[in-house]
């Protein structure tokens, strides 16, 4: 698969949160939904906020595809956080009912009993 190409005179500032050719780059342990603007166009491009002129074809097609894995691994999580808190749910619903089973009435009470 081949990396997104961007051209000379666009200039593209990724911060914490933006998205790259599919992957997300996140910069810092912060993260922001939002994107600043550049406060003026050069002739140069960026990525994560290193210049264009700094990287080489190899390096750039690596940066790229750690970041498309970085966005695979997360979305990987996200999907097995779904399935553990849906696992999660069958473990303490009844089959046939939508009310808590023997084991979910049981923790609760132990836990009401110690909060009392």
């Amino acid at each position: 698969m081949e990396p997104p190409v961007l051209k000379i005179g666009q200039q593209r500032s990724v911060g914490a949160g933006a998205r790259i050719g599919g992957a997300t780059a996140v910069r810092g342990a912060a993260k922001s939904a939002s994107v600043a603007a550049p406060a003026a166009v050069q002739d140069t491009t960026s990525v994560l906020g290193i210049p264009d002129a700094e990287f080489t074809p190899k390096v750039r097609a690596a940066i790229m595809t750690l970041l498309q894995e970085v966005d695979s691994l997360r979305h990987d999580l996200e999907q097995s956080k779904k399935r553990i808190q849906h696992l999660e749910k069958l473990a303490d619903q009844d089959t046939l009912t939508p009310v808590a089973n023997r084991r979910a009435f049981v923790r609760e009470l132990s836990r009401m009993l110690s909060f009392a």
